[in-house]
């Protein structure tokens, strides 16, 4: 943290503060590099969309990320890329399991005040879920509530990104794959390098 008093400008506007100070005349050509040995060149429009949407704590296009690879393809890395530029407190861990199933009325409330949720292999998630999750994204704000808490908070998905890392999908992705809701919110990268 810099912990640097600032005035207001119109150069910027976040509801939480990042981790770093901007130079807009610096350009780090090594972490862009790091990034392309990670990703096909042809993705790079959707790892700035990603950064986008954290930075701006928005996602206009109600989508989520799905990192998509044999082991060792630096997915992992990829999803701590993002907790270096955004900040690490700026991210929840949830497990998929934990807020899509049943009996999960406190689960969302982990997602309060944060811009995304990263979490490893998903491709054990039954159709239900996979609908939950589908209709999460983008959907409309929610009222949550914290365990032992008496005040509820509001939940935007439209201000919030899911980005997942995985092996697989598994057989129930593969069953909804006619589903245009969910080609159109589920975006899946690739990773082969």
């Amino acid at each position: 943290k810099t912990f640097d008093k600032i005035d207001h400008s119109w150069k910027y506007l976040t509801v939480s503060k990042l981790p770093f100070s901007v130079d807009y005349d610096t350009r780090n050509l090594k972490l862009w590099k790091l990034i392309l040995e990670i990703i096909r060149p042809q993705d790079i429009k959707l790892i700035m969309e990603i950064i986008w949407n954290l930075i701006t704590g928005s996602n206009p296009h109600k989508k989520l990320f799905v990192f998509m690879g044999i082991p060792d393809t630096r997915k992992t890395t990829m999803m701590e890329i993002f907790t270096w530029v955004i900040g690490i407190e700026n991210f929840s861990k949830e497990d998929p399991k934990k807020f899509l199933g049943k009996n999960n009325q406190f689960s969302t409330s982990q997602f309060v005040g944060k811009r995304g949720n990263l979490f490893d292999e998903i491709g054990n998630l039954t159709k239900e879920m996979i609908e939950n999750q589908k209709a999460m994204v983008g959907g409309i704000t929610q009222d949550t509530e914290a365990k032992n808490a008496q005040t509820r908070q509001p939940f935007d998905p439209k201000r919030f990104t899911f980005i997942y890392g995985t092996n697989t999908l598994g057989n129930n992705f593969s069953q909804l794959a006619d589903d245009k809701s969910i080609i159109t919110r589920f975006e899946i990268i690739p990773f082969e390098k």
